[in-house]
Formats: structure tokens, C-alpha cells, sequence
């Protein structure tokens, strides 16, 4: 029998975890680094002007489920180095509290890109920044309390 989504953070991190189809199917990939662990994907962006494609640039995305809190976070803020083309990097750190507000970092003035992160507790509401990061994770939880439900109604039919 499956477990309830919802109950405990641990629980719904696992159910997140387990989910590859879901993010795969949002673009992500699973990822690891130093301890953390979640999911990544890469956005591309293009300018376009009447001459045809005048710039293309990056936004990394990353949702990570496991960490060690603050000193990932400051790790993270502190350590995280510009890559080419890539000019946001935004680290959603799920949590069994949220932070106060996403940090954020400015490498090389901005013209190196930028470093945000934000501690979140799924469930809750997220500032505009990662409104669609945040809104992956509630669906994905969602999703996944949907599929308990059908579960154990097709296992008390079998009965």
C-alpha cells in the first residue's frame, strides 16, 4: 500500500523523487552536485530583431530536494561560478520551511549573470520569481496524490 502525499515533508520528497516521467515530461533531467540532489533543466532564450536572431542566452533551472538547508544555501550564493551564455541560475531548495525572500547574487556586475535562491516548503505560496518553478512541485505533488487515490480505490475494488 502507498503512502499519503501530504503527511510529512520526507514522504512527499520521496514521491517527488520517484516521479522521473513527470519531470522528464517538464523538461528536467535528474541532477546531483556536492550532496544536493533534485532535478535541472536549461532554458534557451532568443532575441530576435529584423534581421533574424540577433542573441541567445540560458536559464538554469534547478529543483532540489535534498540538502543540508543554510550551508547548502550559502554555498551555493557564495561558490556558484558563471557559466557561458547562462545568465540566471535559479536554485529552488525544497525545505520544511520557507525562506524570508530568494537571495540573490550578481557575478561580474550582472554581465557574468545571476545566482538566485530560494528555500521553499512545498504547498506554500512562492515569490514571482519562482512562481513556475513553485507551481511545478505543487502539480507534481498533486499528481502524485492524485495516483494514491486511484490506487487505493482500483485496491478496494479488487477486494
Amino acid at each position: 500500500m502507498q503512502e499519503e502525499v501530504g503527511l510529512s515533508l520526507s514522504q512527499d520528497l520521496t514521491k517527488l523523487k520517484s516521479m522521473k516521467e513527470y519531470w522528464e515530461y517538464a523538461g528536467f533531467v535528474y541532477w546531483h552536485n556536492q550532496g544536493m540532489e533534485g532535478v535541472y533543466r536549461r532554458v534557451t532564450f532568443v532575441k530576435d530583431g529584423l534581421l533574424g536572431k540577433v542573441a541567445e542566452f540560458y536559464s538554469d533551472d534547478y529543483i532540489i530536494w535534498s540538502h543540508r538547508g543554510a550551508v547548502d544555501e550559502d554555498r551555493i550564493i557564495k561558490q556558484w561560478k558563471a557559466e557561458t551564455d547562462v545568465m540566471k541560475h535559479r536554485f529552488l531548495l525544497l525545505s520544511d520551511e520557507s525562506g524570508r525572500a530568494a537571495r540573490t547574487k550578481s557575478i561580474w556586475l550582472g554581465f557574468g549573470g545571476f545566482v538566485e535562491v530560494l528555500r521553499h516548503r512545498a504547498g506554500t505560496p512562492g515569490p514571482a520569481k519562482f512562481r513556475d518553478l513553485v507551481f511545478l512541485v505543487d502539480k507534481g505533488l498533486e499528481y502524485a496524490a492524485r495516483e494514491v487515490v486511484e490506487t487505493k480505490k482500483n485496491e478496494s475494488e479488487a477486494m
